[in-house]
């Protein structure tokens, strides 16, 4: 079992047949795509004392698809439950909803390399030139996103916060896609810099831009 909920979340909404339910191969009514949203909905809304925590674990187990969850969804408090199921919900959402679209870049951790300051601006530096060809950036969304990112204790707290704001219109996902490979490799300190970097090199690009 995962030692991290976000990466046990991450992995039950991966287990998700995704493509078959796309394709209509399975029955859309058990979509965890829809049902965990709606789980979350409905706890929210009758809170533990409309449904029990043994009621909340069993729906929660129905909609998850993980076979590792369902140990660690007993473990789990109504708070906790709530929170994990919202965290599937959150990367699911982050997913492919339609036969043609496509979702945000799968993560695989492949390490925490350290990245000397002059390579640090010099990835930002590619991030904002590439987010420059980009159209209809909203720079207040990617700010937020940032932040976001900037509190994460860890990597998938970052990859969470990414998720939370994919699919959202003003952020590219070529800009997204990018920062989920580059988290893949790199120590998150670093990471942060980079992002942080490639917003600051965009908003210069953005002024530069404008006085020619």
């Amino acid at each position: 079992m995962a030692e991290h909920p976000i990466e046990l979340a991450y992995r039950a909404h991966v287990y998700v047949p995704a493509e078959e339910y796309r394709r209509g191969l399975q029955k859309k009514m058990y979509n965890p795509i829809r049902t965990t949203p709606a789980l979350v909905q409905a706890m929210t809304h009758l809170g533990p004392q409309g449904m029990s925590l043994a009621e909340a674990r069993r729906r929660a187990k129905r909609a998850v698809q993980e076979p590792r969850a369902d140990r660690y969804i007993e473990s789990l408090d109504w708070a906790s439950l709530l929170a994990f199921l919202d965290t599937i919900a959150l990367f699911l959402k982050a997913g492919p909803q339609g036969r043609k679209e496509k979702g945000m870049r799968k993560f695989e951790d492949k390490g925490s390399k350290t990245l000397l300051p002059a390579v640090v601006s010099q990835q930002a530096r590619a991030l904002a030139d590439r987010m420059q060809r980009e159209r209809d950036v909203n720079t207040n969304k990617l700010k937020k996103m940032g932040a976001h990112v900037t509190a994460a204790r860890d990597k998938w707290e970052a990859l969470a916060s990414l998720a939370r704001f994919f699919p959202r219109k003003g952020i590219p996902k070529g800009y997204v896609d990018a920062l989920v490979e580059q988290l893949e490799t790199t120590e998150l300190g670093d990471f942060k810099q980079v992002m942080a970097q490639s917003l600051i090199f965009y908003e210069a690009n953005l002024i530069e831009s404008r006085r020619r």
